[in-house]
Protein backbone atom coordinates (compact mmCIF):
# COMPACT_ATOMS: atom_id res chain seq x y z
CA UNK A 1 0.00 0.00 0.00
CA UNK A 2 1.09 3.33 -1.31
CA UNK A 3 1.40 6.61 0.81
CA UNK A 4 -0.81 8.00 -1.24
CA UNK A 5 -3.21 5.65 -0.41
CA UNK A 6 -3.03 5.51 2.50
CA UNK A 7 -3.92 9.35 2.82
CA UNK A 8 -6.81 9.03 0.63
CA UNK A 9 -8.17 6.29 2.81
CA UNK A 10 -7.66 8.27 6.10
CA UNK A 11 -9.00 11.65 4.11
CA UNK A 12 -12.70 9.62 3.33
CA UNK A 13 -12.61 8.06 7.23
CA UNK A 14 -12.09 12.02 8.25
CA UNK A 15 -14.69 13.22 5.74
CA UNK A 16 -17.17 10.56 7.06
CA UNK A 17 -16.95 11.42 10.50
CA UNK A 18 -17.13 15.12 10.47
CA UNK A 19 -20.42 14.51 8.39
CA UNK A 20 -21.30 12.01 11.00
CA UNK A 21 -20.94 14.18 13.51
CA UNK A 22 -22.18 17.36 12.00
CA UNK A 23 -25.97 15.83 11.26
CA UNK A 24 -25.48 14.01 15.18
CA UNK A 25 -25.00 18.23 16.44
CA UNK A 26 -27.79 19.19 14.27
CA UNK A 27 -29.90 16.46 15.25
CA UNK A 28 -29.58 16.87 18.73
CA UNK A 29 -29.59 21.00 18.22
CA UNK A 30 -33.16 20.64 16.69
CA UNK A 31 -34.28 17.84 19.00
CA UNK A 32 -33.74 20.51 22.02
CA UNK A 33 -35.12 23.52 20.54
CA UNK A 34 -38.22 21.51 19.58
CA UNK A 35 -38.43 21.18 23.61
CA UNK A 36 -38.47 23.62 24.52
CA UNK A 37 -40.15 25.31 22.12
CA UNK A 38 -43.38 22.81 23.28
CA UNK A 39 -42.47 23.68 27.07
CA UNK A 40 -43.66 27.04 26.36
CA UNK A 41 -47.02 25.86 25.36
CA UNK A 42 -46.95 24.39 28.81
CA UNK A 43 -49.17 26.35 31.39
CA UNK A 44 -46.94 25.23 34.21
CA UNK A 45 -43.74 26.11 32.68
CA UNK A 46 -43.14 29.87 33.80
CA UNK A 47 -39.70 30.92 33.94
CA UNK A 48 -39.40 34.33 35.75
CA UNK A 49 -36.61 36.98 35.87
CA UNK A 50 -33.31 35.70 35.73
CA UNK A 51 -34.08 31.76 34.53
CA UNK A 52 -36.50 33.14 31.96
CA UNK A 53 -33.12 35.19 30.56
CA UNK A 54 -31.28 32.01 30.84
CA UNK A 55 -33.86 29.60 29.34
CA UNK A 56 -34.05 32.61 26.54
CA UNK A 57 -30.27 32.81 26.08
CA UNK A 58 -29.59 29.06 25.87
CA UNK A 59 -32.68 28.63 23.60
CA UNK A 60 -31.52 31.34 21.03
CA UNK A 61 -27.49 30.13 21.10
CA UNK A 62 -29.25 26.36 20.01
CA UNK A 63 -30.63 27.71 17.65
CA UNK A 64 -27.71 29.35 16.14
CA UNK A 65 -26.40 26.05 16.36
CA UNK A 66 -28.32 24.71 13.96
CA UNK A 67 -27.86 27.78 11.40
CA UNK A 68 -23.89 26.87 11.72
CA UNK A 69 -24.51 23.14 11.14
CA UNK A 70 -26.49 24.18 7.94
CA UNK A 71 -23.82 26.34 7.06
CA UNK A 72 -21.05 23.90 7.60
CA UNK A 73 -23.21 21.16 5.57
CA UNK A 74 -24.22 23.77 2.78
CA UNK A 75 -20.68 24.97 2.60
CA UNK A 76 -19.21 21.00 2.19
CA UNK A 77 -21.16 20.78 -0.48
CA UNK A 78 -19.68 23.63 -2.55
CA UNK A 79 -16.73 22.71 -1.31
CA UNK A 80 -17.63 19.08 -3.25
CA UNK A 81 -18.68 20.96 -5.97
CA UNK A 82 -15.68 22.29 -6.44
CA UNK A 83 -13.49 19.39 -6.37
CA UNK A 84 -15.89 17.87 -8.49
CA UNK A 85 -14.88 20.82 -11.11
CA UNK A 86 -11.21 20.55 -10.48
CA UNK A 87 -11.19 16.74 -11.44
CA UNK A 88 -13.11 17.34 -14.58
CA UNK A 89 -10.63 20.24 -15.61
CA UNK A 90 -7.70 18.05 -15.00
CA UNK A 91 -8.75 15.11 -16.33
CA UNK A 92 -9.71 17.43 -19.22
CA UNK A 93 -5.44 18.36 -19.30
CA UNK A 94 -6.26 21.93 -18.90
CA UNK A 95 -3.85 23.34 -16.14
CA UNK A 96 -4.78 27.25 -16.72
CA UNK A 97 -4.76 29.80 -13.88
CA UNK A 98 -8.21 28.90 -13.49
CA UNK A 99 -7.14 25.33 -12.37
CA UNK A 100 -5.17 27.17 -9.34
CA UNK A 101 -7.99 29.57 -8.70
CA UNK A 102 -10.34 26.28 -8.16
CA UNK A 103 -7.54 25.56 -5.72
CA UNK A 104 -7.43 28.36 -3.63
CA UNK A 105 -11.56 28.55 -3.43
CA UNK A 106 -10.73 24.93 -2.01
CA UNK A 107 -8.89 25.62 0.30
CA UNK A 108 -10.79 28.56 1.77
CA UNK A 109 -13.65 26.30 1.71
CA UNK A 110 -12.46 23.44 3.66
CA UNK A 111 -10.82 26.20 6.73
CA UNK A 112 -14.40 27.74 6.38
CA UNK A 113 -16.05 24.02 7.16
CA UNK A 114 -14.15 23.49 10.12
CA UNK A 115 -14.36 27.13 11.34
CA UNK A 116 -17.84 26.88 11.04
CA UNK A 117 -18.27 23.61 13.03
CA UNK A 118 -16.19 24.61 15.61
CA UNK A 119 -18.56 27.54 16.14
CA UNK A 120 -21.32 24.85 16.12
CA UNK A 121 -19.98 22.54 18.41
CA UNK A 122 -19.51 25.74 20.63
CA UNK A 123 -22.37 27.38 20.51
CA UNK A 124 -24.19 23.96 21.07
CA UNK A 125 -22.08 23.48 24.38
CA UNK A 126 -22.91 27.48 25.57
CA UNK A 127 -26.64 26.85 24.60
CA UNK A 128 -26.76 23.88 26.50
CA UNK A 129 -25.27 24.78 29.50
CA UNK A 130 -27.69 28.07 29.30
CA UNK A 131 -30.25 25.90 29.23
CA UNK A 132 -29.00 23.26 31.86
CA UNK A 133 -28.72 26.03 34.61
CA UNK A 134 -32.15 27.98 33.28
CA UNK A 135 -33.69 23.58 33.85
CA UNK A 136 -31.74 23.52 37.30
CA UNK A 137 -33.24 26.79 38.62
CA UNK A 138 -36.86 26.49 37.70
CA UNK A 139 -37.10 23.25 38.74
CA UNK A 140 -35.14 22.77 42.00
CA UNK A 141 -37.79 21.90 44.11
CA UNK A 142 -38.75 18.82 42.01
CA UNK A 143 -34.64 18.29 41.26
CA UNK A 144 -33.31 18.68 45.07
Amino acid sequence: MQKNDRFIRWQEVLREHITFLNNLLLTISVGIVGFCISLLGQDNFNPFCYTKFLFTFGLGVTFISILLGLGTALNRLLDFRKTVEKIKKELKGSYSDDLAEIKESMEIYGKRTWYLFYLQIGTLFVGVLFLMLAFSWIFHTKLF
